[in-house]
């Protein structure tokens, strides 16, 4: 039997006598065991972000195939790819097993609408899932479709449940991109927002993922409180100086008079950083600028 020497450094002595104690065999077993676990994971470890994003569309297929018995899968003869050098898009063919004649939906999506896990972000999948069920519904005949997720008209207001309490805060109103673009919220992406509860008084940043969006033209079923109306207050960072501009975002009753939006960030307990990492704390009121209130 070959013969491998392992030098290891004199702190670790005890450790060493303990694995021969207590876990009962051999260290050169336990030690090639750990080497086949850490050889096994290197190709996901090396290639998460696009087997994520393709384990992501291959789930949301299982899902439906469970529920609606289409048969649905990402073509075989393509590959999902990044469409073009003006843009960082993914492009995925999807087909129904089995059919003929065979229909394409391709499908376009932003990799920045997967989550930090993976994962579709809600929006996304929920508009995926539509337009394959739609497609697909038996009443459609057409052989191709091109379902695009990045160009959607987005409500410009957005629900998010606060970190602290659970309540659901909103509407809160977020400025979109115009041109040629279709309107997409600030937020989608790694851009945070931070928003202030108006009920418990926690700032919390929250990304993409935490946001509910409505796209326009569908019902909108968020739990918005009908009797609130979006306002937002500007400030610097001001740690060490600091000019980085912070806009907290927050919710006030209509009708409110500018006054409470002035007064609300005395009551606050700040839970986020500036862009330049610094962690945000309380300042004077008179720094703050306010704008939404009536």
């Amino acid at each position: 039997m070959p013969n491998k020497t392992i030098y290891i450094k004199d702190s670790d002595v005890p450790l060493w006598d303990r694995a021969q104690n207590e876990l009962g065999e051999s260290i050169s077993s336990a030690f090639v065991d750990f080497l086949k676990g850490r050889l096994e994971s290197m190709p996901k470890r090396r290639k998460r972000g696009k087997l994520d994003m393709v384990q992501a569309i291959d789930g949301v297929l299982a899902e439906i195939n469970a529920t609606r018995n289409l048969d649905i899968e990402r073509h075989p003869s393509w590959s999902p790819i990044v469409l073009d050098a003006n843009s960082v898009n993914i492009g995925y063919k999807l087909h129904q097993k089995r059919a003929n004649p065979d229909r394409i939906m391709s499908l376009i999506v932003h990799p920045l609408d997967f989550d930090e896990d993976g994962q579709l972000n809600r929006r996304t999948r929920k508009r995926v899932i539509a337009e394959i069920e739609k497609f697909w519904d038996g009443r459609s005949t057409c052989q191709h479709r091109l379902v695009d997720t990045t160009r959607v008209d987005i409500d410009p207001n957005i629900l998010v449940h606060c970190s602290g309490c659970g309540k659901p805060i909103g509407p809160l109103f977020l400025p979109q991109p115009q041109g040629d673009i279709a309107p997409r919220a600030i937020t989608v992406g790694a851009v945070p927002v931070h928003v202030a509860c108006p009920f418990c008084g926690h700032v919390y940043s929250y990304r993409t993922a935490d946001m509910e969006f409505h796209d326009l033209g569908t019902p909108d079923t968020r739990p918005i409180p009908n009797d609130r109306i979006s306002a937002h207050v500007r400030r610097v960072c001001g740690v060490n100086g600091c000019q980085r501009i912070v806009v907290i975002h927050t919710t006030v009753k209509r009708g409110s008079p500018t006054s409470d939006l002035m007064q609300a960030p005395s009551g606050w307990s700040f839970h986020i950083f500036c862009g330049q990492g610094h962690p945000i704390g309380k300042i004077a009121l008179t720094e703050y600028d306010c704008e939404g209130a009536d």
